[in-house]
């Protein structure tokens, strides 16, 4: 049984809008700047990230709905310490005239006589970062105001003769595949070879099962008032679920079942969960271990089934006994990375924080 204390907070999460500079990050074994994961996935993201963030180059950040597509491009801007603000494109809900319009601003004159100016996002984000939403959305007439931002170093404003820079880093992202897109003749070719030099592609959280206990645990203390208790089986629940909705699923889930009880049995969160019985799907790079794919074929599995562990052993063709040893196994690894991430957490004892508060002058607080 865990117990997670509403004081425990060991990665901060990120606030919706990130100030435009942030102290440097460091990477530890369970996140980075503010994201969660200790999988090689993620930590080869995180890696990523980090030598991506200083760079001026445009960056298309790719991943299922729901796997943080948004957080990842917000620590890219605050990496970076670029002077400037993020600001989103939502590019698919304008027409091209007034994307154009939107994006490189205009001077015009109204019926009054009066001189006009409507200042563009580029000159808003001067400096700063421009983040386009979903780019297999993009019409042909938004796809050429992309690329010329993604080619040209200098514009004008509409209806002005004045040329001015372009001072902005580009972010794009997208939920879906841009290949069939491509071939079908409905993304420009061009612009993918512009954007997918420097690619981020977020798993899904069915391909990084060994974070969700991390990731419960963060999402708990952000709005438990007191211990919340996490029994094996409702582990075992959570670490066999698909979650269609990725990161964003298994947040919202344990946030309402956090405003439920203290204690989180299997019976309650089989409420919040979605039930699908989702087709089998494991993609595993070369070289992955053989008990890393045998624990999600297993949990993936059970998941089809419903937690039927008589049906998922037959289906595995595995005894009983053996699916509970190796259930058994995959609960004490979870609980020992939820005791890591407590002890990363633990408050100095009172003894220490005198002692250091004596070294550095102050009065400790009683």
């Amino acid at each position: 049984m865990w117990s997670a204390a509403a004081s425990f907070d060991p990665l901060q999460l990120a606030p919706p809008r990130l100030a435009s500079s942030l102290p440097v990050a460091e990477k530890s074994a369970v996140g980075f700047a503010g994201l969660v994961g200790s999988t090689p996935r993620m930590q080869q993201l995180f890696a990523r990230i980090a030598a991506l963030a200083p760079q001026d180059t445009p960056v298309l950040i790719s991943g299922e709905p729901g796997t943080g597509k948004h957080h990842v491009a917000q620590v890219l801007h605050a990496l970076s310490q670029r002077p400037g603000p993020l600001l989103p494109v939502h590019a698919t809900a304008l027409p091209a005239d007034d994307l154009a319009r939107h994006l490189f601003g205009q001077d015009g004159v109204g019926r009054d006589g009066v001189t006009s100016v409507t200042a563009g996002l580029l000159e808003r984000a001067h400096g700063g970062t421009l983040l386009f939403e979903e780019l297999a959305e993009l019409d042909a007439g938004g796809q050429r105001c992309l690329r010329q931002l993604l080619t040209a170093s200098t514009y004008y404003r509409r209806g002005s003769t004045q040329l001015r820079p372009i001072t902005v880093r580009v972010l794009a992202l997208t939920s879906q595949p841009l290949l069939p897109l491509v071939q079908r003749g409905q993304l420009c070719a061009e612009l993918i070879d512009l954007l997918s030099p420097q690619w981020l592609d977020l798993p899904p959280l069915r391909q990084r099962r060994a974070d969700i206990p991390l990731l419960a645990a963060r999402f708990l203390r952000e709005v438990a008032r007191e211990p919340i208790e996490l029994p094996g089986p409702t582990l075992l629940q959570l670490l066999g679920h698909p979650f269609p909705g990725n990161v964003r699923e298994l947040r919202a889930v344990l946030h309402q079942a956090a405003q439920l009880g203290s204690r989180l049995e299997p019976a309650l969160l089989a409420s919040l969960l979605e039930r699908p019985r989702p087709a089998c799907e494991a993609r595993f790079a070369p070289g992955t271990p053989l008990a890393t794919v045998e624990r999600e074929m297993i949990l993936m599995t059970l998941a089809a089934v419903d937690g039927n562990k008589k049906e998922a052993a037959a289906l595995l063709g595995m005894s009983r006994g053996a699916l509970y040893s190796r259930l058994q196994e995959y609960t004490a690894q979870a609980r020992a990375a939820w005791r890591a991430s407590r002890l990363d957490s633990e408050p100095q004892p009172r003894a220490a924080a005198a002692a250091d508060a004596k070294a550095e002058g102050a009065t400790p607080s009683r």
